[in-house]
């Protein structure tokens, strides 16, 4: 990932995965039966097939990159459509009110800023959550850490989303706090 000081960000990724750009048997097996999935960068013919597996009732997360190549609009489309939760940073926040059409629906929305606050937006409105900044240069990670231990903190029971988030950021924090060590 390669950040400008404008928060946007640009991804670049080599997949690795010449000639086999979908799901393993071993992952289908695991996509069906899990609760709880998240979704990040990958080849879009991965991210559709692991889509489709996924059940109805699991709740789906999405971790965005404004990536258009992982990301194409169809696709983007349909995981911010299928997800309830998704992790954004201020920058691709308008990225994925594009793919919801304005409509927030059912779903959370976690926007990162940086060093700033954290915004969790749902229907019932927005919950600011105030982090504390760590002095590091490279902050690489933190959002996906966050995005990791808000789900972590879900998978283990929590059920008040802002008390998950919670858990998430204190996650990038310890995470950033090794940075300064």
């Amino acid at each position: 990932l390669v950040y400008e000081d404008n928060g946007a960000c640009a991804c670049l990724i080599d997949f690795g995965m010449a000639g086999r750009e979908t799901v393993t048997p071993e992952q289908e097996k695991v996509l069906t039966a899990a609760d709880l999935v998240c979704l990040t960068v990958a080849p879009p013919a991965a991210s559709r097939h692991a889509l489709d597996l996924v059940r109805p009732d699991a709740t789906l997360a999405w971790v965005t990159k404004n990536d258009p190549v992982s990301f194409p609009p169809r696709l983007r489309d349909t995981i911010a459509d299928r997800s309830r939760i998704i992790f954004c940073n201020k920058r691709e926040l308008a990225w994925v009110d594009e793919a919801l059409g304005g409509a927030i629906g059912d779903r959370t929305i976690v926007e990162t800023n940086g060093a700033s606050e954290i915004t969790v937006h749902r229907a019932q409105g927005e919950v600011t959550i105030p982090v504390s900044p760590v002095a590091v240069t490279d902050t690489t990670g933190a959002g996906d850490t966050l995005a990791g231990g808000t789900l972590a903190a879900i998978a283990a029971g929590e059920t008040d989303i802002i008390a998950a988030v919670h858990a998430g950021a204190a996650a990038a924090r310890d995470l950033l706090r090794q940075r300064t060590a």
